[in-house]
């Protein structure tokens, strides 16, 4: 769980996530993880999100797997006050940004208030 400031707390974050970025600035909060693929991303948010207070309004998996080249995930959702993006990359190209293990998975979550 990563806190957020303002009312919602805490954020739900897969198991082995590396945590590679948690900024909140205006109320608004953006995370980067690593080490999860677009698939794990998926599964993970659409099983919990609900089960946290949140509606899932769009979701979108594409291409690769189990992390192959060009997986993708995005997924919107909205709830306790907030509306939010997860969007997910496996495989990032070279030179990818530097995460914790050299790790080439990136996901980002984006929380803003409604």
């Amino acid at each position: 769980m990563l806190s957020v400031s303002d009312s919602l707390g805490a954020f739900p974050v897969p198991a082995g996530a590396g945590v590679a970025e948690n900024v909140t600035d205006s109320g608004q909060t953006f995370v980067i993880l690593s080490s999860i693929t677009p698939e794990q991303a998926s599964s993970f948010y659409l099983a919990v999100l609900p089960r946290r207070g949140f509606r899932i309004t769009s979701n979108a998996l594409v291409g690769g797997d189990n992390g192959g080249a060009g997986s993708t995930t995005f997924i919107e959702f909205s709830g306790h006050g907030y509306k939010g993006t997860i969007g997910a990359l496996s495989n990032l190209p070279s030179p990818a940004p530097s995460f914790p293990g050299g790790d080439k998975n990136l996901v980002e979550i984006l929380l803003a208030p409604k």
